[in-house]
Order: structure tokens, then C-alpha cells, then sequence
């Protein structure tokens, strides 16, 4: 195998006592989805269950829905202008 991909692959670990931890962090919680949201969250599961494993295991998925959520009502909002 080689080294380079090696290395690539570890886990860091950190020692408590006498335990080693995988040193995993979470990604920052984008807030609420609200409503919408949660509509477009099962629209992927249900409809594009690739893109939302994809988007899942990448941790983009709460990411990316506020930004879907606002294209949407910035879209909504600039059809009803008059």
C-alpha cells in the first residue's frame, strides 16, 4: 500500500487515563431549518436519496439547506413583486 495513502487514513485519538478516544469532531449546527427546511430534507431522502446520502455523509446537508431555503424565498419574493 502506499505511504502517502497511509497516512491519509488514520483517525487521531486522544488518551484519557488510560483510554484512547477517536478525536472526532461534529460540524457548526447551522440552526433551525424551520419548516421548509424539513420539507426539503424529506424531498432528498424520498425523492434523491443519493444526493442526500452524499450531502449526509459530507456533513453539507444542514449547510446547505438554509441556502436552498433562501434561493427559494428570494425567488417567491422577486414573482410576486409588482
Amino acid at each position: 500500500m502506499n505511504k502517502d495513502h497511509e497516512s491519509t487514513l488514520t483517525i487521531p485519538y486522544v488518551k484519557v487515563g488510560d483510554y484512547y478516544f477517536p478525536n472526532f469532531t461534529l460540524p457548526p449546527d447551522a440552526g433551525d431549518i424551520g419548516f421548509w427546511g424539513r420539507r426539503r430534507r424529506e424531498f432528498l431522502r424520498e425523492h434523491r436519496p443519493v444526493t442526500f446520502n452524499q450531502l449526509v455523509l459530507s456533513g453539507e446537508l444542514f449547510s446547505t439547506l438554509p441556502c436552498s431555503i433562501r434561493r427559494l424565498l428570494n425567488a417567491w419574493k422577486a414573482s410576486f413583486k409588482l
